[in-house]
């Protein structure tokens, strides 16, 4: 079975330029990250679906952050390319779905870049969210803009502004798998506002790339 990485990059990431942008909106939302956070060496991340996939813009975190070795990836294989790719960090194998393998409190922050519009609707992505609540006192976690004019996991514009007619036209084409809202659901600040309405602080910061006033990316940054 392919991964969610695999199927991206054989679509939207077969684009010549895509990673390339790609890479520079992650950049964008790492920087965020270490504004927000300014983490040292002594701050443990949770990184929670991290990439098994080589390239420019994939597990941004690990390329970067100075101290690789207070990272703990959680993902859905094995993790030998990551952990071949990246040796200082740890790994461990998750289950979609399922209670976190650790225990309360564990880390200070966790991170997660464009998971929780994969978990399934409304209360998957409450139960993911409350999961990164319990073992860390603090998240980031980022997700594609659903109001951004290009769909990011298949280039496609603006037909994602009506999630219907988005999956109905492309039910039968190569982004077949996109058109299931199970795959991936197209999210925004407004949605995510009304689903953590009267919950822990929350922050949603735009970031990634830009066109005009609308942003590639959404941040939700826990406290």
């Amino acid at each position: 079975m392919k991964s969610i990485d695999s199927i991206y990059y054989r679509d939207a990431g077969s684009i010549r330029t895509a990673r390339g942008v790609s890479a520079r909106a992650r950049k964008a939302m790492y920087d965020l990250f270490i504004s927000e956070f300014a983490p040292d060496h002594s701050v443990s991340i949770l990184d929670i679906g991290v990439s098994e996939e080589d390239g420019l813009e994939a597990n941004m975190l690990e390329q970067q952050y100075p101290w690789p070795g207070q990272i703990t990836c959680a993902g859905l294989g094995d993790g030998a390319a990551l952990r071949s790719a990246f040796p200082k960090v740890s790994y461990v194998s998750i289950s979609a779905g399922e209670r976190l393998p650790f225990q309360d409190g564990q880390f200070d922050i966790v991170c997660s870049n464009a998971v929780l519009e994969h978990v399934g609707g409304p209360s998957e992505r409450a139960f993911f969210l409350a999961e990164a609540q319990r073992v860390a006192s603090s998240a980031f976690i980022t997700v594609p803009n659903g109001w951004f004019p290009i769909e990011h996991h298949t280039a496609v514009p603006l037909l994602h502004w009506n999630p219907k007619f988005f999956r109905f036209l492309l039910k039968r084409t190569r982004f077949s798998y996109w058109t299931t809202p199970r795959n991936v659901e197209f999210l925004s600040e407004a949605l995510l506002a009304k689903e953590w309405k009267g919950k822990k602080t929350l922050k949603i910061c735009k970031t990634g790339m830009y066109l005009g006033p609308l942003s590639s990316n959404l941040a939700l940054i826990i406290r």
